[in-house]
């Protein structure tokens, strides 16, 4: 129909949509100048990983073009607001035969931060009191110690029942909600399968501020006691990952070509990354990561049998 323009409305219920507006990063994609190591690929792996850690806050850390043939992982490891910048994906690139353990999961490029907390371990676990309506900022927690403004705060609430009650559902008992049951939840078997990442923006005695705000409708209801998690410490924040090529053909991990792990307000752009392990990038337990104008292609390992031959693009 040229020159017509249809009006859509949305199938979805108002009250069951997600607000996009509040994805990626706080500011988006910060341009920062000022380098703060320039290094070539006669550098050494620990020479890198030197630098990245003496890399004052709001500067980059600067890559010659050529090969930088790397035995182990990159690390950022709690080192906020830094940029990792390569003079393009078709000139920069990071050849990987090995990773870093990187918060128990693998990764040759490894993002985290100093504190870590994750499902199988949560480092703190309060009751979630107050504040569960959709679109809410402001929540309510029996307890804030250790929780830190900069933090990630983990919610959840125990699983459904095996009934559909035919609003949002969330069951994982196999042969009755789910075939493989592969979705993770803290807790014994799982049950608490739902859950939303948010950062902490503000604490006032046992309310604190989160962005982004409730993202689902049915958070708080009878039985489900909700409950909040998190790390004794801030998350990493305000990292980049710009112009340059990632290959990990030689690892065949397990684990992420690029691995964020607890990271909040921090991107990738312009990177290439080929011969994936199981993850090209993956987002463990992230907040506000943009991914943009970059390329995902083929996986580590020539045949099914080989580790990283299930390869996934991004993986949150």
């Amino acid at each position: 129909l040229c020159g017509v323009v249809v009006a859509q409305s949305n199938p979805i219920q108002a009250n069951r949509s997600i607000d996009w507006n509040q994805a990626g990063a706080t500011g988006g994609v910060q341009t920062r100048t000022t380098v703060c190591a320039r290094l070539t690929p006669s550098n050494t792996l620990a020479q890198i990983n030197a630098a990245i850690a003496a890399c004052p806050a709001g500067q980059v850390v600067s890559f010659d073009a050529g090969t930088y043939n790397l035995s182990g992982g990159i690390v950022i490891n709690g080192r906020n607001n830094i940029t990792l910048r390569g003079a393009g994906p078709d000139r920069t690139f990071f050849v990987f035969s090995g990773e870093d353990g990187c918060n128990g999961l693998g990764g040759a490029l490894c993002l985290r931060a100093s504190a870590l907390n994750d499902i199988d371990s949560p480092g703190n676990v309060r009751n979630w009191t107050g504040g569960y309506s959709k679109g809410t900022s402001v929540i309510t927690l029996d307890a804030v110690t250790n929780l830190k403004v900069g933090a990630i705060l983990m919610l959840d609430q125990v699983n459904d029942s095996t009934t559909d009650d035919g609003q949002i559902w969330v069951c994982k008992v196999a042969g009755t909600c789910c075939t493989e049951c592969a979705t993770p939840g803290r807790s014994s078997g799982g049950s608490r399968s739902q859950v939303q990442a948010t950062r902490v923006m503000a604490i006032n005695g046992n309310q604190v501020t989160v962005s982004p705000s409730i993202l689902w409708p049915n958070f708080g209801e009878s039985g489900r006691s909700p409950q909040a998690w998190y790390s004794s410490g801030p998350a990493l924040s305000g990292v980049g990952i710009e112009d340059l090529s990632i290959s990990t053909e030689a690892v065949r991990g397990r684990g992420g070509s690029v691995f964020m792990a607890n990271v909040i307000d921090s991107w990738m752009k312009n990177v290439r990354v080929i011969h994936c392990q199981n993850k090209c990038v993956w987002l463990y337990q992230t907040v506000g990561v943009t991914v943009a104008d970059s390329y995902f292609y083929d996986k580590a390992g020539s045949d099914s049998s080989q580790e990283g031959s299930e390869s996934y693009g991004v993986n949150a």
